[in-house]
Formats: structure tokens, sequence, C-alpha cells
């Protein structure tokens, strides 16, 4: 733990040598695999370096009692949290024998997204694997599952999370591992990895849930959602032809708009994701703002005709047949 999440603070106390080796160390495991933990259990390189860490790691095992060493070891806890979410790696020391005070310590002054990570080594697995995620969870699902333990989250962040937590649970390494699979624009799956992960209060009734949500993904029968999503990859808008004959007898006309946001409309029925992540709205309409664009698909997926829906379905199932998808 000192090895990997001491500061220059923490180092200013020792006497100049001993500062310069730890200085030495962490240029040296940057230098190799950024900061990689391997080899820590290693026999530290020189006595300096000896010295060093086990003068700071006194502080923590000299400490007259529970509460004073806890004290110490927080704030390397919150940086080694900081430092595996960054990377995208798990706990780095989870293979190491530690002391059972010390994995108590570590258990009370954790960050607590750590702690959700932790717990995720105990949930029994579920027979998916990370390509039959959808890009949101269910929206039913989400609620009578999950919800409740994430309070104060908006339903499509929660849903978000959700699944990010069911590609970790089917085998991705790390959050963002899980929105690489997913297709999730990074920024907002670190947004969720990091801010909606903090209302968990109780990490194993949280990933309990999230086991339950696999299960019905099974009960449902698989879906490839990652080859529905690079099968609409490129679907930025619907080709004329194929909207005249489902909005002409309807009385609408078939306009560029109209056109991009069918194929949103198509992808997020296929994909079950956030439609404002779409394929069709990642170039540049012309002048129009955001929150135009957002208007007008609002306005597009509420005014929607049944046999129009329905229609696009059609078309939607089709165009993946015609790949070999399902």
């Amino acid at each position: 733990m000192a090895r990997l999440a001491a500061d220059e603070t923490d180092v200013s106390v020792c006497p100049g040598f001993m500062a310069e080796a730890v200085a030495e160390d962490r240029r040296r495991r940057q230098a190799i695999r950024s900061g990689s933990a391997s080899h820590l259990g290693a026999m530290p390189p020189t006595a300096a370096h000896a010295m060093a860490y086990l003068a700071l790691a006194s502080a923590v095992l000299d400490a007259p009692n529970f509460e004073s060493g806890a004290r110490v070891l927080a704030p390397w806890a919150r940086r080694l949290a900081d430092l595996q979410r960054a990377a995208g790696v798990g706990d780095r020391l989870r293979k190491m024998r530690r002391p059972a005070v010390i994995n108590e310590m570590m258990a009370a002054v954790a960050p607590r997204s750590s702690r959700v990570v932790g717990a995720l080594a105990a949930v029994r697995p579920v027979g998916i694997s990370p390509c039959h995620v959808p890009h949101l969870a269910d929206a039913a699902d989400y609620s009578e599952l999950v919800a409740a333990y994430l309070p104060g989250t908006s339903p499509l962040w929660g849903r978000r999370f959700t699944a990010l937590a069911l590609a970790r649970l089917a085998g991705a390494s790390s959050w963002p591992r899980a929105a690489e699979v997913l297709g999730m624009d990074s920024g907002k799956a670190i947004r969720a990895a990091t801010k909606v992960v903090r209302r968990i209060s109780d990490a194993d009734a949280f990933w309990e849930s999230v086991t339950l949500v696999g299960e019905r993904l099974q009960e449902r029968g698989p879906v490839d959602y990652a080859a529905r999503r690079a099968a609409l990859a490129d679907l930025c808008e619907l080709p004329d032809g194929a909207l005249t004959p489902v909005f002409r007898p309807l009385g609408m006309s078939v306009t560029p708009q109209r056109r991009r946001h069918a194929a949103a409309w198509i992808w997020q029925r296929f994909t079950n994701g956030d439609p404002h992540e779409a394929p069709a709205y990642r170039q540049e309409w012309g002048n129009a703002t955001a929150q135009s664009i957002r208007v007008g698909w609002w306005r597009f997926q509420t005014r929607l005709p049944t046999p129009a829906a329905t229609s696009l379905a059609d078309w939607g199932t089709a165009h993946l047949s015609g790949k070999g998808i399902s």
C-alpha cells in the first residue's frame, strides 16, 4: 500500500536518502507498465527502499488503536482507488496476504466505489457474456430490481450504470472495458462509474439485484446485442425509398431530419440504447443545435403512429437479417 499510494507529503518526513529511494521506485514502476503493481511482494532492491517503506508503514502498524491506524490508511486507500480507477484495473493488492486487522481497516476506510468492485468477486456468475448485454438495462428490470439501490439517480443514468455492472458481471475486467464492449460513450461511462457508484450503500445487495437482471436476460433468450450494435453502427439515416411507403399513406412527408430520426429509432429499438448516442446523431446536422435535435427526436418518437413504428421495426429486422443477425 505504501509503495503504491504514499505521496510526497508522506515521504517528506523521511531522511533524504530514503525519500530518493521512494522517488526512484515510483519512477521505475511508472516506466514499466505505467505503475504496475507487479513484484510488489518482492524483496526491496536496497536497504534504503526497505527502510523507507517500513518507516511509512509503521505509522499504521504502530498506531495506538484501530481508529488511529485507519485514519493514516484512509488517504492511501483513496489514492489507490483513484489510481486503479484511472488505470481501469481492479484491486492490485488482492492477491497479497495481509493481517486481518489491515483488512478490517481497509474495509472501514475504502471509498465506496472500491467496496462495490470488491464485492463483485463474491457474486455468483450468470450465464451471459458481455455481448449479450444491451446498451441500457431494460427500463422495467431497472425500476423493479435495481433502482432502490441507486437513490437520487435518474432512470437513464441508472439504466446506463446497470448495463455497465451487467457487463462487469458477465466478465468485463474494468469499467472502461465494460464501456468499450457496450459501445458506450466513454465520458458518460466514466461519470456513471465514478459518480453513480458512490450512491450504493449496500454493495452485496446491489450486485444481487444486477444478477437478477442478468437472469431475466437469460430467461428471455440470448440476444447478441454487440452484433446488433456493430451491424447498425453506420445507420445514420434511412434510405428515402424505405420511408416513403411508410409515411406517405399516413400523410407524413419524408424529410432528411425524419430519415435520421428514423435511423435513431431503429438503433434504439434493436440495441435497447440511449437514442442520443445513436450513429445518426454523431454527425453534424448543418446549423441545427444539439437542443433542436433533441426536441426533434422527442417529437418524432412521441408522435410516431403505431403503423409507422411497426413498419420501422420490420425494416430493422430485415436489415439485420440481411447481415445474418437476429
